[in-house]
């Protein structure tokens, strides 16, 4: 598998490959399972966005604005 490629996205690839028939799931299953995935992965990235520091605007003075992150 390439790098880089989600560890459960990996798993689920293996089962579809198995040399075991019966082990593979089936087109129902690995849509359920691709949708969980996406799922996950999109109210991960909510929560990440939900807990991240949210900038007032009392925060930006000009006292607070150094050269680095001040836009010309």
């Amino acid at each position: 598998m390439a790098k880089g490629i989600p560890k459960n996205y990996v798993g689920l690839a293996k089962t579809c490959m198995d040399n075991d028939k019966a082990k593979r799931p089936s087109a129902v299953e690995l849509c359920e399972k691709l949708s969980n995935l996406m799922y996950n992965e999109i109210t991960c990235e909510n929560s990440e966005i939900e807990s991240s520091p949210v900038l007032e605007v009392g925060d930006l003075t000009d006292d607070n604005l150094t050269d680095d992150n001040a836009s010309s």
